[in-house]
């Protein structure tokens, strides 16, 4: 059955769900930042608060860190 892809206004959820993260991370603090497992709690939790806010939902969310370190 899997998710909708629009949310209840007609918006597509990915670019929502991303809108909402992006928003997090531009306000974040370097300490939630700098911590995999703060940073992996929080996205969790936005994901499933704006999905369910949307569609009704609540999805099983997987989250990948992966950071790029300089030479």
């Amino acid at each position: 059955m899997g998710l909708s892809e629009r949310t209840r206004g007609g918006d597509d959820l990915a670019r929502h769900i991303e809108g909402e993260l992006a928003e997090f991370l531009d306000g974040a603090e370097n300490r939630i930042v700098q911590d995999d497992a703060k940073m992996d709690e929080a996205i969790r939790k936005i994901t499933r608060q704006v999905t369910m806010e949307e569609i009704g939902k609540k999805p099983e969310v997987s989250v990948i860190i992966s950071r790029l370190m300089a030479d």
